[in-house]
Parts: structure tokens; sequence; C-alpha cells
């Protein structure tokens, strides 16, 4: 059952401490362990909304399926195709808790990902944006070593230099993330928002431990560089950059770039192979 309809029954509920908010299309293969990355928290005060996107092919019907099992999870359906930027905006805008954290519906958390960041947030008066450490993996070729580590205190000069905060990481205050909407079109969107932000308080709050397992997909690879490193340079464009600073940091961003994928390509851990019957 769709969230419009949940809306006209029954009476409303406490608001959760914690609103997840999980774009859905073309995830079939992939949602279920994602979503059950989040029905396995320890930390159990959150809603999950999960926003069908019109996807075409089994995503939809997955989703209605866990829906039955916990109901913490809304399904939200999208009237028509948004696209990520849109669908994440549309998840802030519905999410009825205190702080919003975002999942990619190929990603994983680990079990005490929200308890952690929370904890971490509570420590800091001023803590309203925090991101976490990541693991990375593959579904065809394994797992690696290598994982991204953060700082305590990340700034924006911080990520001029590179991008740390993986939106599958991030823990923000709704007051907050609802004054920057993702921007649409073809750029790194969430690297904008975060952008955006740091230039409205002093730091996010770094948790140096992998609580996200970041899934390596073909548009992260070499075929789509080039593309990359144009959106990039929008992203630069939509944060008020003239061209001279865009190219120069498109330079130090590619740099980080190639070294970040140098270490997760040298950690690689080949899957092991099926064995056959008999």
């Amino acid at each position: 059952m769709s969230e419009e309809k949940k809306q006209t029954q029954g009476p409303v509920e406490r608001a959760p401490t914690v609103s997840v908010i999980m774009p859905a299309y073309g995830a079939e293969r992939t949602i279920s362990a994602s979503i059950q990355s989040v029905l396995d928290q320890t930390f159990p005060d959150f809603e999950l909304l999960v926003i069908h996107d019109c996807s075409p092919d089994g995503t939809r019907a997955v989703v209605e399926g866990l829906v039955r099992t916990d109901s913490r999870i809304r399904l939200i359906d999208n009237p028509r195709n948004l696209g990520v930027a849109a669908t994440r905006n549309r998840g802030v805008a519905l999410a009825r808790g205190e702080w919003i954290a975002f999942l990619d519906s190929d990603d994983l958390w680990h079990p005490e990902k929200l308890s952690r960041q929370l904890s971490l947030l509570q420590e800091h008066p001023d803590g309203v944006l925090s991101c976490t450490g990541s693991r990375y993996t593959d579904p065809q070729d394994g797992n690696y070593d290598s994982v991204l580590e953060i700082s305590e205190r990340i700034t924006y000069g911080d990520m001029l230099r590179g991008n740390v905060m993986y939106c599958s990481s991030v823990m923000v205050k709704k007051t907050l993330i609802a004054q920057t909407p993702f921007p649409d079109g073809p750029i790194h969107e969430d690297y904008v928002v975060w952008m955006t932000l740091l230039r409205m308080i002093p730091a996010a709050y770094g948790l140096n431990e992998p609580l996200l397992t970041y899934r390596l997909s073909p548009n992260s690879r070499s075929g789509n560089r080039i593309r990359s490193g144009i959106m990039l340079m929008r992203s630069y464009r939509c944060l008020g950059y003239g061209w001279v600073r865009v190219l120069w940091h498109t330079r130090n961003y590619f740099l980080y770039s190639v070294r970040k994928r140098r270490c997760i390509s040298n950690s690689h851990k080949k899957a092991p192979a099926q064995k056959e019957d008999g």
C-alpha cells in the first residue's frame, strides 16, 4: 500500500527521531538488502521513506512485500519519473524526523550506523551535519580492503580537494537540509549540497569508521570519467566559481580521485569462485 493511501487511515503517529530517505529506481536486485540493513539498525526509532521513482522493473513489488513486514517503512510513489535530486527533495519534504539520513538503494549500512552517528552529533552542541567512513564492494568482483578514512572535522576547504561525504553516509538536521534542496541537472547534486551547507556552518563532524558499504557500479568506472568531469565542472559553476577557479578545483579533485581509485584497486579481493556440483 502506498503512502498516499495510508495517510488517510488511522491516527497520526509520533514523529521518529530519524527519517531515512531511499530513492528507488531500477533496484530490484539490490534494494531488499539495502532496506534490510536499515531494519537491522540497533537504533530503532526511525522511519524509512522508500520513494519509488516510476521504475520499469520489479523494484516496487520488492518494496511492497517488505512494507508488510515492518510498519516503519513508508512506500511513496512519485507521480512521474523525477530523477534522484527531486526524489530526495520530496523525501525531505515528507520526512517527519528531526534528523535526515540518506541511503541509496544499492548501498548497505553497518547495524550501528545510526546509533554511532547520533551519539557523535549529540557530543557536539553545534553538530548538525555528519558523515562516516566507507568500505567498498563489487557484486561481480568481490570486496576491497580499502577504507575511505575521514577527519573528525570536515570543512569547506577540505571538500574542495575531494568529496569524502558519500551521500549514503550523511546525517543532517532536517531544518538545515530543508534550506538547501538538491539541484537538478547533469551535476554532482549531493556534492553541491554538502558544499552549500559547509558555507553555512563551520564544519561537518566525521565518524572515522566504515559504517557504510558503498557498492561500486559501472557508472563509477573509467568509461564515464569524462562525463563525471564535466558534471564536476558544472557543479563548481553552480557554486558560483568562475572558469579559472573551476579548472583549478577540477584539477585538484581529479588528482584526489586518481589516488583514491588507485588505493581501491590495489586493495581488491576477488570473490571466491563458485564450486561446481558433482
